[in-house]
C-alpha cells in the first residue's frame, strides 16, 4: 500500500488490487479501481471500523468515485469557507446535520430552498457524497482562513453490516493547506497512473477526470479566491468584485494595495490568504458598497511597512486554529498570561483600564458606521499592518459602554493571537467569522474584563447581599463595567456560582424584565 503524507498531521494510504467480483454489477472503470483505503488525521485513521465484532483498519471498495470527487470539488474543497447560510458557531459537519434536522421535511418553499442549497454545499464537502454504496467515513472538508478544516463523526450509514461503526470519535482538526492537498493531489496522479495502465484509459468518465485533474495548476488565482469570498468560483458581492472595490479605493495607495491584496499563491492553491480576501471572508455576503468602501479604507489606512509596534510584537503569542483543541479554555489563559506580562489589574482599581492596554501596546482605536449591524469590530494587524481595533457603533452590544468594552477586549484577543501563518491578522468578527476563533475570543474578553482577582475584590465588597441574585449580579458587573449576562455566565465558569443558580438567576431577571 502507498502511504501519501504524515500520519501524524495528514495521510492517505492507497492501494489497488483486482475486483473480487470480478466485475460483475460494476462498470469497466470502477471495476478497474478496486482498492483498500486509510484516512489519517492526527494519527487517527478515520477508516478503521468495528463490523460483526471484527475489527477493520482499512476500507475496500471501488475507488474512482472518490478520487473523481476529489478531482471534481477541489477548490472549493480547498477554499470554500462559507456555508449556505449563517449558523450557529460549530465545524462543516456540525453546521451540516443541524441544518439537515432543520429544515427536513419542511414544505415551505424558502425552507426547500435552504435545504437544496445545503444539499449542493454537502455534495462538495462531505466524503461520503461520492461513497456509491461504499462505507466511507463520516468526514467533511473545507477551508478556514489559512487551515484546511476536517471534522469527523460517526452517522449512521445506510446498508451498513450489524454493529458497523467508525471507531475515530468526533472530532475536528485544523491543518496546513499544503499538509492536506499536497498529499491528495500526489494520489491522485498515482491513481491516474493505475487506471492509464489499466486498460480503460480511453473511456470518457477517465479522460474526463484526466482533464479535470491536469487543470487544477491552472485554476486563476481570482476564482480560487472567489469561492473564499462568495462561495462560488464566479462570485460577486451585493455590489461587485471586492477587489475591484479596494483597487478602486487605493489609486492613491499602490503599494498598499499591492501588498493588501497579494494572497500567497501555489499552482494548486491559495496558501496565504491576502489581508482583503481573509478579512471580506468573514463579511456578510450582502455587505453594501457603502460598508465595502468603508472596510476597504480602514485597511488601506492601516497599511504601513514595518509597522508592528516593539510592545506588541513582544506579546504576539500566535495561536493557530491547528493547536486549539478547547477555545474557552485557551481564551481564559491567554487573558490571564496578558494580565500577568502587564502587572494588571491595578490592586487599587475597580475595572480593567483597557485604553491602558492599548496604549502600552500602541494598538490605534477607532469607530465606524456600518450598515451591517451583525458586525461587532475589526481586527487589523502584522508586520505591514498598523495595528487597529474598529468598534462598529451600528452593532447593539456597542450601544453601551459595557458592549463596547467587551468587543474591544475580543478584538483584542485576534490581534494578539490570530494571525496565521502570515503573521496577520485582518477579521471582521460577526455571523460568518469562524466558529474556533470566535469562542476564543470571547473567553479571553471574558476573563480579562473579569480577571478572579477583580471578582473576589468585588464579591467581597457585596457584604451581606445574597449573591444568587439579579441585585448582586447588577452590582458585580456595574462595578467591573460588563454587562449582565456576560458577568452572569462568567462567575458560573469560574465556579463562584453553579448551574442551578445561574438559571435562578436568569429567570428572576427575565420576569423583572418581562421577557
Amino acid at each position: 500500500m502507498k502511504r501519501f503524507g504524515d500520519p501524524t498531521r495528514f495521510a492517505i494510504d492507497f492501494a489497488f488490487s483486482p475486483d473480487p467480483h470480478d466485475g460483475r454489477g460494476a462498470s469497466p472503470v470502477h471495476a478497474a479501481s478496486w482498492g483498500t483505503l486509510r484516512l489519517w488525521v492526527g494519527g487517527r485513521n478515520l477508516c478503521e471500523y468495528r463490523a460483526e465484532g471484527a475489527l477493520h483498519d482499512a476500507i475496500d471498495w471501488y475507488l474512482f468515485p472518490l478520487i473523481a470527487w476529489l478531482a471534481e470539488n477541489w477548490d472549493p474543497l480547498f477554499h470554500e469557507q462559507r456555508f449556505p447560510e449563517v449558523v450557529p458557531p460549530r465545524n462543516a459537519r456540525h453546521a451540516y446535520l443541524g441544518a439537515v434536522r432543520a429544515t427536513l421535511g419542511d414544505p415551505d418553499p424558502h425552507v426547500e430552498h435552504r435545504a437544496v442549497a445545503w444539499q449542493q454545499w454537502w455534495q462538495r464537502h462531505a466524503l461520503r457524497s461520492c461513497r456509491e454504496g461504499g462505507l466511507f467515513p463520516d468526514t467533511f472538508i473545507r477551508r478556514v482562513l489559512d487551515f484546511t478544516e476536517i471534522s469527523w463523526g460517526n452517522q449512521d450509514v445506510p446498508g451498513a453490516p450489524e454493529g458497523f461503526y467508525f471507531t475515530a470519535p468526533s472530532d475536528t482538526a485544523y491543518l496546513a493547506v499544503a499538509e492536506v492537498a499536497e498529499p491528495l493531489h500526489q494520489a491522485l496522479e498515482m491513481a491516474l497512473d493505475h487506471l492509464k495502465r489499466g486498460g480503460v484509459w480511453g473511456t470518457k468518465d477517465v479522460a474526463h477526470f484526466g482533464e479535470t485533474l491536469s487543470r487544477l495548476s491552472g485554476t486563476p488565482l481570482a476564482e480560487r479566491e472567489a469561492w473564499y469570498l462568495y462561495g462560488r468560483p464566479d462570485g460577486t458581492g451585493r455590489n461587485g468584485d471586492i477587489r475591484h472595490v479596494l483597487e478602486r479605493s487605493a489609486e492613491d495607495a499602490r503599494e498598499g494595495a499591492k501588498t493588501l491584496l497579494g494572497s500567497i499563491c501555489h499552482t494548486l492553491y491559495l496558501e496565504h490568504l491576502s489581508p482583503a480576501v481573509a478579512m471580506f471572508g468573514s463579511a456578510s455576503l450582502s455587505i453594501d458598497q457603502a460598508d465595502t468602501s468603508l472596510l476597504a479604507h480602514a485597511l488601506l489606512a492601516a497599511y504601513c511597512p514595518e509597522a508592528e509596534p516593539a510592545a506588541l510584537k513582544s506579546l504576539v503569542d500566535e495561536r493557530p486554529l491547528s493547536e486549539m483543541h478547547r477555545p474557552h479554555e485557551e481564551g481564559y489563559d491567554l487573558a490571564l498570561d496578558l494580565l500577568d506580562a502587564l502587572e494588571l489589574p491595578d490592586p487599587a482599581a475597580s475595572v480593567v483600564d483597557l485604553s491602558v492596554i492599548l496604549d502600552r501596546l500602541d494598538i490605534i482605536l477607532g469607530e465606524v458606521a456600518l450598515e451591517d449591524d451583525g458586525v461587532r469590530g475589526v481586527a487589523l494587524a502584522g508586520p505591514d499592518i498598523r495595528p487597529t481595533i474598529l468598534i462598529n457603533s451600528s452593532h447593539r452590544m456597542n450601544q453601551r459602554d459595557s458592549g463596547r468594552r467587551f468587543t474591544l477586549a475580543h478584538e483584542l484577543c485576534h490581534v494578539l493571537h490570530d494571525r496565521g501563518y502570515a503573521r496577520r491578522v485582518s477579521l471582521i468578527s460577526g455571523p460568518w467569522a469562524p466558529a474556533g476563533i470566535e469562542r476564543r475570543a470571547n473567553a479571553f474578553a471574558a476573563m480579562l474584563l473579569m480577571p478572579p482577582v477583580l471578582v473576589n475584590k468585588h464579591l467581597a465588597a457585596l457584604d451581606t447581599l445574597d449573591i444568587v441574585s439579579v441585585e448582586a449580579i447588577e452590582a458585580l458587573a456595574g462595578s467591573m463595567g460588563t454587562g449582565f449576562l456576560a458577568t452572569l455566565e462568567h462567575i458560573t465558569d469560574i465556579g463562584k456560582l453553579d448551574q442551578w443558580q445561574r438559571d435562578k438567576i436568569r429567570e428572576a431577571r427575565f420576569a423583572e424584565s418581562g421577557i
